[in-house]
């Protein structure tokens, strides 16, 4: 899902404020969360999301404006370094923290930090054209595109969306490959 929203979603998309993103400083978190493959040990793999987290902070806190930045800033900072990272076994690696490190340890900073990466990769797999800031059909096409979406998928969204069978006309004049009844 990541590999297919990597080349879509973009900062405006989850709402980030202008200016706030410096993609060399997005693709070294990103390339942090990348290297949890890499341990074995459950404490490794969350040195990885706080040296993750602790960068996309230090970018906040660098660029904040008089406002000043918290979750809201945040979370959608860290979705947008989740999608361009496309870690591999991301849910396997958080259920196997969740499972194998001691509780008392995970806590504070660590704790905080691991909930919000757990809640990016949710939100990630639940995302629909109603998370992000974009036209329904231009989600739909490029998913579609993508081939990441099933029919299943865009039946559900048709029947909950307004324009009905125009989305699936807009999904079929952007190329897909797939035919609806």
């Amino acid at each position: 899902r990541c590999a297919a929203l990597g080349g879509f979603v973009a900062p405006a998309h989850l709402e980030v404020p202008e200016g706030i993103v410096d993609e060399a400083s997005l693709a070294r978190a990103a390339a942090e969360l990348n290297r949890m493959n890499s341990f074995k040990a459950p404490r490794d793999k969350l040195v990885c999301i706080l040296n993750c987290c602790r960068m996309l902070n230090s970018l906040l806190t660098s660029r904040s404006t008089a406002d000043g930045i918290g979750a809201d800033d945040f979370t959608p900072l860290l979705i947008l370094a989740v999608i361009r990272a496309r870690p591999a076994s991301l849910a396997s690696n958080l259920a196997y923290i969740e499972r194998y490190r001691y509780h008392a340890r995970l806590v504070s900073e660590t704790q905080y930090y691991y909930i919000q990466l757990c809640s990016a990769a949710t939100f990630i797999e639940m995302m629909d054209a109603s998370s992000l800031k974009v036209h329904p059909d231009e989600f739909i096409a490029h998913m579609l595109a993508a081939g990441a979406m099933s029919d299943e998928q865009l039946a559900m969204m048709q029947g909950g969306s307004s324009s009905g069978s125009a989305s699936a006309g807009g999904a079929a004049a952007a190329g897909s490959p797939r035919q609806h009844p």
